[in-house]
């Protein structure tokens, strides 16, 4: 049980193969569905990111395909979701992050879910065509994921901690974000250490010496 004020449990969501295409294409991420009726995305966690970013489905055309379509996650296609509302920045009320390549975003709100919870209106952005990799959940420091999900009284807490499991091919075992506490069947006090970062990259240890 929770000792925080909203008595919620930490929350686990699975870091492992989602099925993102109705062919059943497999992509390695953190499942979460978007829009009405919901797609499925595999989003990638992202300590830099405050901002969910998925991919938009116009990435893959005109020769659309299963194999692009995971290579990025899962795509979301805006015109099959009937919770879609594209706004403009200045409207949006997601996190105004830097745009040093001044690409062309897509800001709009729409419905997702994820674990048992859901979100209504939740913000997040589409890349300019041509640019970005597969879509990510964002865990920054002003993060609207991690922000939303205290707000609906669905973790205890902002924290969260992240075993990235095992990609292997013979032995692969799926990774686990925990928001709001800690799996504590791998966690090992004795192996606690802090380490300087790169200001601009939370999880880029400097290694010194």
């Amino acid at each position: 049980m929770s000792s925080c004020p909203n008595g919620a449990a930490p929350m686990f969501l699975e870091w492992g193969n989602t099925s993102v295409t109705i062919d059943q294409t497999l992509a390695r991420g953190i499942e979460i569905g978007i829009g009405t009726p919901q797609q499925i995305v595999a989003l990638t966690p992202s300590s830099n990111d405050n901002d969910l970013y998925v991919v938009n489905k116009q990435a893959c055309q005109p020769s659309y395909n299963d194999s692009c379509a995971g290579l990025f996650g899962g795509l979301f296609n805006p015109t099959a979701s009937t919770s879609y509302v594209e706004v403009t920045q200045a409207q949006w009320n997601g996190t105004a992050e830097p745009n040093p390549n001044h690409l062309s975003h897509i800001y709009f709100n729409d419905d997702i879910s994820f674990g048992n919870t859901i979100v209504d209106g939740f913000p997040a952005f589409m890349d300019q065509l041509g640019y970005g990799n597969q879509g990510s959940l964002p865990l920054g420091w002003n993060s609207t994921f991690l922000n939303a999900v205290v707000a609906q009284n669905a973790t205890p807490s902002r924290y969260w901690s992240l075993w990235p499991g095992s990609r292997s091919i013979d032995y692969g075992v799926p990774g686990e974000l925990v928001v709001g506490g800690i799996d504590e069947t791998r966690f090992n006090p004795q192996n606690v250490a802090t380490f300087q970062s790169v200001p601009e990259c939370t999880l880029c240890a400097i290694v010194t010496g």
